[in-house]
């Protein structure tokens, strides 16, 4: 099978061979050069969507978050190809870089900058969801979404206190793609992670959830909810069997 590796730096890594021998997906061939990417950077997130059938074909879609370190902007990299060729794409998305590096600065976010560090999609590709660290009430920053694979974003609604988010996962129960979850947290006081969740494709959000040590959210093929974090210093995932407030337990 397919495989894709990112992370930070070196780019994103493929393997066709279930993981014994990787290749470079995006080479490092400059900005200037005929797919136009330079790879040094964050690859934050990495989501494949289609059939087994397309995937066979060569028509398997790849959706990445980028944030290279020529200019720290936040981007989508796309692939239609099963990962062969890859397009950037800006469609909807901030602009300009968001930078909250001075102390007390409203917009402060992950490392002073809003980088893309969430990302999921619906299993049947209906919707996806980005998560850009940060906010800023005409630019930059928040909650965005998708209803064709990536390709345009717009964004969703929000208030002003949202900053930096660390998981976002989609209802695999609602084919709609419509529900959706998130976990964030204040870089400024008060840091407590905050759990929210929408069922109307990011119109509404209700606050469903708030404890301390929480970095990471996924819904399970039954439509129960994980968080997973920290007590102390030790380990602890949190569960609830729909994410709705009130039934969550430790």
């Amino acid at each position: 099978g397919i495989l894709f590796a990112c992370g930070m730096d070196p780019g994103c890594y493929k393997s066709t061979d279930n993981g014994d021998h990787w290749t470079a997906a995006i080479p490092n061939t400059g900005n200037a050069a005929p797919q136009g990417f330079s790879k040094a950077g964050w690859y934050w997130r990495v989501v494949t969507l289609g059939t087994e059938a397309e995937w066979d074909a060569g028509t398997g879609v790849v959706i990445m978050t980028s944030n290279v370190w020529a200019d720290f902007i936040s981007r989508i990299v796309r692939s239609t190809d099963s990962g062969e060729t890859w397009t950037i794409i800006t469609s909807g998305l901030p602009t300009t870089l968001l930078n909250g590096k001075s102390a007390g600065n409203a917009n402060n976010a992950a490392w002073g900058f809003g980088l893309a560090r969430a990302l999921a999609c619906h299993p049947n590709g209906s919707v996806c969801y980005l998560g850009i660290d940060g906010y800023s009430a005409t630019e930059n920053g928040g909650i965005f979404y998708s209803t064709d694979k990536g390709l345009t974003w717009h964004r969703t609604t929000q208030p002003p206190q949202w900053k930096v988010y660390n998981g976002i996962s989609v209802d695999p129960t609602d084919p709609t793609g419509y529900t959706v979850s998130f976990t964030e947290w204040f870089q400024t006081s008060p840091a407590l992670p905050h759990t929210y969740k929408s069922t109307d494709r990011g119109v509404t959000w209700t606050e469903v959830y708030t404890t301390s040590g929480v970095f990471d959210l996924n819904y399970n093929s039954a439509g129960n909810v994980f968080t997973t974090g920290l007590s102390g210093r030790r380990p602890r995932i949190d569960y609830s069997t729909n994410g709705d407030s009130g039934t969550w337990a430790k």
